[in-house]
């Protein structure tokens, strides 16, 4: 695993709260010294100067955390119902390695209520 190695996926949620899941398999398990950065990119019914609509998101359930267009990056506003935003997190070496441990991780994304 080099480090600039990446993985893609994406997944559509459709509902207020809706919670989808995708899983990346084959990857190496062993990341010596590396850390990881996750990144979301989100686009829909988000409101830019409100705390409660946001996309919470787990890896493996060992790191997870909460992004919203208000702590990152507004790329585009349509209308004011339809919002692009993007924003990453680093991932620390020893969650990178419990992560990876398997071979496989799942990534679990899940809107607010108000989404």
């Amino acid at each position: 695993m080099g480090p600039n190695s990446s993985w893609d996926g994406s997944a559509t949620l459709f509902e207020p709260s809706q919670t989808t899941s995708f899983t990346i398999s084959n990857v190496p398990t062993d990341v010596g010294s590396l850390f990881g950065r996750f990144t979301v990119l989100a686009k829909g019914d988000y409101s830019i100067g409100t705390t409660s609509e946001f996309l919470d998101w787990s890896i493996d359930g060992i790191v997870s955390g909460q992004g919203r267009p208000g702590t990152g990056t507004v790329i585009a506003i349509n209308d004011p119902d339809d919002v692009e935003w993007t924003q990453s997190f680093t991932i620390a070496q020893a969650d990178l390695a419990s992560i990876f441990a398997d071979g496989v991780f799942t990534v679990t994304l899940d809107n607010s209520p108000e989404v």
